[in-house]
């Protein structure tokens, strides 16, 4: 199942009622327990959490929107018309966004989040069991990236494993060209349709595996949120989460790529777990990577140590978890 564009404003109709409702990121990381730090020790607690929360009563609308839009809970559809409009309800039936259960209950295959302003669908947050095809939710590191862009206007953007397409929205706010790329059909249904969701429709999403198909064009930004889970079983970027043996075997291919792909004077920031053997230093590894092109790159990681989640006969040194930034300095020697 997936949800469909539906006819003209409908969308403006839901991200209005949503917005009256108080449907924020604040009001629903605060309910669920979700402000804390990204790759936290609670942060892997997640669905205990909300195993909790889904115990408690209901206290107002937003615990109603909360059970029925982001942890898919069969809600009875005299309480959500205490909410939202019958005029919302049947747009977001109609969008396939929830969805009747027998004739008095509604619930939603799918969970909706507010990020800056913009309203973006997923997978479901929780699950039994992951599919190749499952489209990441918007978890601790999505708002990270999300509050790391850079304000600054970029003449081309490039977003990478786009996914949900949040950051290729958020980017096209001060962007002239975006493009977002994914090897998931899936994903790039979820992504062309929050596009539409949000009202913007500057930017291209393309279905692409830059692994097999290298790109051409260069950009003044890039972001990236890639697989990064060190998975031995299957081809690294099957599926959201598989990063290859050690975790980086598609970051690693991005940063070759960027003395191709980023242009003089532009930024690139990556989600990135990186883990080390043998004390060997970060940014070391990360200007190894770049090659030929190291010093035309000043690079910034912002990350922390966590437990290490990696087996293999070497242990690792250590493992950080973050955001990378690389800035390619005007006047290097690339091209």
């Amino acid at each position: 199942m997936t949800p469909q564009v539906g006819p003209p404003g409908s969308a403006d109709r839901i991200r209005l009622e949503l917005r009256r409702c108080d449907f924020t990121s604040h009001n629903i990381r605060k309910r669920l327990g979700l402000t804390y730090p990204m790759w936290s020790k609670r942060s892997l607690c997640r669905n205990l959490i909300i195993d909790e929360y889904k115990k408690s009563p209901i206290a107002d609308g937003v615990d109603i929107l909360i059970r029925l839009l982001v942890l898919n809970m069969p809600i009875h559809i005299t309480l959500i018309k205490q909410v939202i409009s019958n005029v919302a309800i049947n747009d977001l039936v109609l969008l396939s966004i929830i969805t009747y259960q027998l004739s008095d209950k509604l619930s939603s295959e799918f969970s909706m989040f507010e990020c800056d302003g913009l309203y973006i669908l997923t997978d479901k947050l929780v699950v039994d069991n992951l599919n190749d095809s499952y489209v990441m939710p918007i978890i601790e590191e999505c708002y990270e990236l999300l509050s790391s862009i850079p304000k600054q206007w970029s003449q081309s953007t490039l977003d990478l494993c786009t996914g949900s397409g949040i950051y290729a929205i958020a980017s096209a706010r001060h962007s002239g060209l975006v493009t977002g790329i994914d090897n998931n059909p899936r994903a790039i249904h979820f992504s062309k349709f929050n596009s539409w969701l949000n009202g913007i429709n500057s930017i291209t999403f393309r279905l692409q595996d830059f692994l097999l198909t290298p790109l051409t064009d260069t950009f003044d930004l890039i972001l990236a949120n890639p697989p990064y889970i060190p998975c031995g079983d299957n081809p690294p970027g099957s599926n959201f989460y598989n990063g290859g043996p050690n975790g980086d075997s598609i970051s690693s291919v991005i940063v070759r790529n960027l003395p191709m792909w980023l242009k003089r004077g532009g930024i690139c920031k990556i989600i990135h777990m990186m883990i080390c053997f043998n004390n060997e230093d970060y940014t070391t590894k990360l200007r190894t990577w770049l090659g030929n092109y190291a010093n035309d790159f000043s690079i910034s990681i912002q990350s922390d140590i966590i437990d290490s989640i990696i087996t293999t006969p070497t242990k690792p040194s250590s493992t950080r978890f973050g955001i990378v930034t690389f800035t390619r300095i005007s006047g290097g020697s690339g091209s």
